[in-house]
């Protein structure tokens, strides 16, 4: 189900279609999703040569976290990330990104907690 509805987001315009990204692998519980970080669209000027906005790593992490919730999500309902905290250890060379994500737990108040990683 969340394959057909990342191709209709993918054409609709918004976040999903900026980032351009596209499932690789997807499990009840988990998501790879991969996405071309182009110079055009989501660099940043450095000393050292252009490399990808840190907003456009964010996004790619939002966007895994709350779809892998989806992955769980009965018919009807919406996921979304509560929270996001991203801690960047190096630059991230233009090209393709990988983010992955795994829920770790089904807490008993209902929301999932997950860990992810792009890189």
């Amino acid at each position: 189900m969340l394959q057909k509805e990342y191709e209709q987001w993918a054409v609709a315009g918004g976040m999903i279609a900026n980032i351009g990204s596209r499932i690789v692998e997807v499990g009840p519980g988990t998501l790879v999703l991969a996405a071309n970080m182009t110079l055009e669209d989501h660099s940043f000027p450095t000393g050292r040569g252009p490399i990808v906005h840190g907003g456009a790593i964010a996004t790619l992490a939002d966007e895994a976290l709350a779809s892998v919730a989806f992955t769980l999500a009965v018919e009807g309902e919406t996921t979304t990330t509560s929270g996001l905290q991203v801690d960047y250890y190096r630059p991230a060379a233009l090209g393709r990104l990988v983010a992955r994500a795994v829920v770790r737990q089904d807490a008993p108040s209902g929301l999932l907690s997950h860990d992810g990683r792009a890189g």
